[in-house]
């Protein structure tokens, strides 16, 4: 429980919007779904959710919160996530990229296959 909250606040902070302890407290739950935190000299520094559908494996909520950016974190975490999907079989990984990742994608050659415009309303009416 301890463990979800310190992903839920880590992932909070890397994207700069509130994250549900209690839906990824039962994402937690699923069989097919791995949360990685990754820790920095003892720090919470980033996260990332691995969500496996053999053969395919997608890579959300990587994310790396405010302190720790500019120091490879993002990176070494991706290489970790790339070889935890080797050692599944995953045949494929996919994700959604954000334009300050995707330099980071490409470097790791993740080849663009489309553009995903998201849409928010500015107030409800």
């Amino acid at each position: 429980e301890g463990d979800i909250a310190v992903w839920t606040q880590t992932a909070s902070e890397a994207f700069g919007y509130a994250i549900d302890v209690s839906v990824v407290r039962t994402t937690s739950t699923d069989p097919d779904i791995q949360l990685l935190l990754y820790v920095h000299e003892g720090k919470a520094a980033g996260t990332a959710l691995l969500y496996t559908t053999f053969p395919v494996t997608g890579v959300h909520q990587v994310g790396v919160a405010p302190p720790f950016r500019g120091q490879g974190i993002a990176s070494s975490l991706m290489q970790h996530v790339l070889e935890r999907c080797r050692v599944r079989g995953s045949q494929y990984v996919t994700l959604q990229a954000s334009v300050a990742g995707m330099r980071l994608y490409k470097r790791l050659d993740f080849i663009e296959q489309f553009m995903v415009r998201s849409y928010q309303r500015r107030r409800a009416v």
